[in-house]
């Protein structure tokens, strides 16, 4: 996990926002078990901009037994789906660019 974390963080930091902007919009990551998530953070109000909460735009989820990583989406009944084009692929890199290219603008609006 020590190589993903380096690749997300390289990731992480060529997509977030300008520095101005972070206060009221940033994406980080976050890694539970065997899953990546990123992440939108956000203020829960504009009023109190020192309370933040993450919003998670996509889920990959590493298969140990298959060696694969599975994709993931939020749909509007906040659980997470296969992202039906592409469920699975060989690299965290091959789910990056499939987060990227967001063709059907699934993960990202």
């Amino acid at each position: 996990m020590d190589n993903i974390k380096e690749y997300l963080d390289q990731y992480i930091h060529s997509i977030r926002p300008p520095a101005e902007i972070r206060p009221k919009l940033d994406i980080d990551y976050s890694i539970e078990n065997n899953s990546v998530y990123i992440n939108e953070v956000r203020p829960r109000d504009y009023e109190n901009l020192a309370d933040y909460r993450s919003y998670p735009n996509v889920k990959f989820t590493y298969v140990k037994s298959r060696n694969i990583w599975k994709i993931y989406w939020m749909r509007a009944d906040l659980k997470w789906h296969p992202f039906t084009p592409t469920i699975e692929v060989n690299t965290i890199e091959d789910a990056i660019k499939v987060y990227d290219a967001d063709e059907y603008g699934c993960f990202k609006g």
